[in-house]
């Protein structure tokens, strides 16, 4: 039987931060790498102005990626600390976690490894209503969501992704990515209300084409 070649999961040489597969000989490992390192300028664009500067938890301002050896071999490892949290929870009522209302199958996880969010519209509005969070406050939105709902007003301004600062900021995301029919005003309101419907239900987008490569990098 002829071996599957490997994906090709080499980053773009000037990210400072990137994926490497935990196997390198394995495909479905090398695949994941592939497709992270393909979304992280796009996601780094939206959440922090600028493709190349890595990926932070927008609540704390704590590094996405944390350098801890291996307590095994003690061999040099980084560690991604970042989850993907849907901005919208919904409490359910009976004070146990809220529901992500902008969720649609697989976890925000799964899509970064699995799709180039580029070329696919309707994941990367998903993870336009996400904010990157460390693991820890990840927790602390989950025990809070169990009280009440939350919505980008819970959020201070100055904690929203980059793309949300300014409808300026707004307009160049759009614009880089191609996508039309979307106001800024209508995405705030959007992630403010929880008895909106999902963002996959609401919009059915026109993307025309996609960027490359992502323009210089913005003030934020």
């Amino acid at each position: 039987m002829t071996k599957k070649k490997l994906p090709n999961w080499t980053p773009d040489p000037l990210l400072k931060r990137h994926f490497t597969p935990t196997n390198e000989s394995l495909y479905g490992e090398c695949t994941k790498a592939k497709f992270k390192n393909i979304n992280l300028p796009a996601l780094q664009y939206i959440y922090n102005g600028n493709m190349y500067e890595p990926l932070k938890c927008l609540l704390s301002d704590s590094p996405g990626w944390v350098d801890f050896p291996c307590l095994v071999n003690g061999v040099a490892k980084q560690r991604f600390n970042i989850d993907f949290n849907h901005i919208r929870q919904e409490q359910g009522g009976s004070r146990i976690a809220g529901k992500s209302k902008d969720k649609l199958k697989y976890d925000p996880s799964q899509l970064f490894r699995y799709y180039d969010v580029t070329k696919k519209a309707p994941v990367l509005l998903e993870f336009m209503c996400i904010m990157p969070i460390s693991q820890e406050y990840h927790r602390y939105i989950t025990q809070d969501s169990a009280i009440g709902h939350i919505t980008l007003p819970n959020f201070q301004q100055k904690h929203w992704p980059w793309f949300l600062k300014s409808e300026a900021n707004f307009n160049n995301c759009m614009n880089t990515f191609k996508i039309s029919g979307i106001t800024y005003t209508w995405f705030v309101d959007h992630l403010s209300d929880i008895n909106n419907p999902s963002i996959h239900n609401r919009l059915t987008v026109k993307q025309t084409a996609v960027a490359t490569p992502i323009p210089p990098p913005l003030t934020p």
